[in-house]
This record gives C-alpha cells, sequence and structure tokens, in this order.
C-alpha cells in the first residue's frame, strides 16, 4: 500500500522521491503518487502510476520503470495529500488485483 515519502525507511530515498516529485509510494509493487501542478477549480488531481514490473524484478524502487497506458494510471482527485493516499490506495488494490 502506498505510504507517504517522509516514511521512507532512508534519507536518500526521502530526498529522490521528492525531487521526483511524488507524494506517496509503495515500496513492494512500486506504485507511484504524485501531484499535478495544474490549476483547477475542482480538487487538485493526483495521478497514480503502477508500473509493468515489481521493484524487486525492476532492481530497485528508483530503477527505470515502464507502464501501460490507461491500465497502468489512474487519476485520483482531492483536497489534501492524506486523503489522496486514502483514495489512490482503494484503486491501487483494484489495479493489483486485476494484474492478477
Amino acid at each position: 500500500m502506498l505510504k507517504p515519502i517522509s516514511e521512507l525507511p532512508t534519507e536518500d530515498e526521502r530526498i529522490y522521491a521528492w525531487m521526483a516529485g511524488w507524494t506517496a509510494v509503495d515500496p513492494d509493487s512500486g506504485a507511484m503518487l504524485s501531484r499535478s501542478n495544474g490549476r483547477s477549480s475542482q480538487a487538485p488531481k493526483y495521478f497514480l502510476i503502477l508500473p509493468n514490473k515489481s521493484v524487486q524484478e525492476r532492481g530497485g524502487l528508483f530503477a527505470k520503470y515502464d507502464w501501460d497506458f490507461p491500465q497502468g494510471r489512474k487519476i485520483v482527485r482531492a483536497w489534501s495529500g492524506v486523503e489522496a493516499i486514502e483514495l489512490a490506495n482503494a484503486k491501487l488494490a483494484k489495479m493489483l488485483q486485476s494484474r492478477r
């Protein structure tokens, strides 16, 4: 499940995830949640991306990844990062279940 980047184990991982623009990451599947910088009168948009391969198959959390469009990407609208993570975790569970 997704967890905020502040909960990553090392300082280097937290810095890299912050520089990549991630709000949250799943260390097992490699899924990442990032916020759009676009303007809207609606709640901000967050993108959930699920790579084709797990972290172990890719060789690390920050290794190069590919994902299928549109199956590997979902959009979440939320007013806060915590709310976005909760909504994205529900979508991530469905994405992982459909992949099996």
